[in-house]
């Protein structure tokens, strides 16, 4: 920013901001074309500060040069003054070099500034949404209609409700993990889209952390998906989910919107799949799982899956995200809904009891139903006597 201390008539100071060469200022020069060119003036209080705003700057040497021009105080208001030589000796400018964020803190009413630390350097932007563009969320060529952001925000949130029947399905055969993470990633989705709004703003936690969230359970729901397609004995489940979830975790942190975050998993839990599926059918002598299962069950929740993947790293671009991320939630959940299998049967056909836990701690009182009850003495002596001798 760059003002006069004084109100001198007929003057005007232009100034030429350059990087890396020194500005020619010459009278006879009136129309300078190159660097940012900006100007101050005596003919009103308002004309006598300028400013000028410089996106993200090249590091290194800047050079501001001014040129005090006068002219004639009857022509002042014409479109081009006559210039004539200065009678001032010395002339006093105040310059002010400052820098904040987002164009002075502001991103408009439809965008909000977010600052980043990247190699030691600071920077800022103003995130736009709802079709604004722009430095500061201006430009509304491309503006989105209050109708437009409120259909889009019904669809990203309530296409969640697609994982209320594998929620349903997973309680009532006794997937109780299943069914945990699954309503932990309705409800981590849900929250992350209506914080994420263009519409609304509503946020129970950091926008951050939400969507780390999202991206955990909806990945954690997958593993442990597959897990439970695998014939797998509790012990071993328990360790590989787990292992599996923290290295989930881990890979989420790393990078949130990498392929391979879902495909290593994917890729490690089919191969489980398989590796138990082939153990089944080398015991019971016969194709696992049953050709009904495979055609009822498997192909339709694979076919929704695959359909779902393909539309979320294939076809969604910011314009058609909500629709695009709303189909994506509703095959997922559909294919969960689909795929999960019934409760888990031993070899046998019959369905598998509870696992006891061998180290659980047993009352006193317990211990007399555990104990065999004594005989009377009387009936063990009877069957002691030889027949005919009683």
């Amino acid at each position: 920013m760059i003002s006069l201390e004084a109100l001198l008539n007929n003057i005007t100071v232009r100034a030429v901001l350059t990087y890396g060469s020194r500005p020619r200022l010459r009278h006879d020069e009136r129309d300078w074309d190159w660097g940012s060119t900006f100007a101050v003036n005596t003919s009103s209080v308002g004309s006598a500060t300028a400013e000028i705003h410089l996106p993200y700057p090249e590091a290194g040497l800047w050079y501001l040069g001014l040129l005090p021009l006068c002219y004639l105080e009857d022509r002042r208001n014409a479109s081009v003054p006559d210039w004539v030589p200065c009678e001032y000796e010395s002339l006093s400018v105040e310059l002010s070099i400052n820098s904040s964020a987002c164009l002075n803190q502001k991103c408009g009413l439809f965008g909000r500034c977010f600052q980043y630390i990247s190699g030691g350097i600071i920077f800022s932007s103003c995130y736009c949404s709802s079709g604004y563009r722009g430095w500061g969320c201006t430009d509304s060529t491309e503006a989105q209609s209050y109708n437009h952001m409120l259909i889009e925000l019904l669809l990203l949130t309530l296409s969640n409700l697609f994982f209320l029947p594998a929620i349903l399905l997973a309680v009532i055969r006794r997937h109780f993990l299943e069914a945990l993470v699954y309503t932990a990633t309705m409800f981590s989705s849900a929250f992350y889209h209506a914080c994420d709004a263009d519409l609304s703003v509503i946020c129970v936690l950091r926008p951050s952390v939400l969507q780390y969230c999202d991206f955990l359970t909806a990945t954690v729901s997958l593993w442990v998906t597959l897990l439970c397609l695998a014939d797998l004995s509790a012990p071993a489940r328990t360790l590989v989910s787990t292992f599996g979830v923290l290295c989930i975790a881990i890979a989420v942190e790393n990078d949130r919107m990498g392929l391979i975050v879902i495909a290593l998993p994917v890729a490690f839990g089919l191969t489980l799949v398989f590796v138990s599926w082939m153990r089944q059918c080398f015991v019971r002598r016969s194709c696992f799982p049953r050709s009904k299962i495979w055609l009822l069950s498997i192909v339709p929740g694979a076919a929704l899956a695959v359909i779902g993947v393909v539309l979320y790293t294939g076809f969604e671009t910011r314009r058609n995200y909500a629709y695009v991320h709303s189909a994506w939630h509703a095959l997922v959940g559909l294919s969960l809904f689909v795929v999960l299998p019934g409760r888990r049967k031993s070899l046998d056909g019959d369905l598998k009891p509870d696992p006891i836990n061998p180290c659980s701690y047993v009352r006193v009182e317990e211990l007399s139903d555990m104990t065999p009850t004594p005989e009377p003495a009387s009936t063990a002596r009877s069957q002691l006597v030889p027949p005919g001798t009683a």
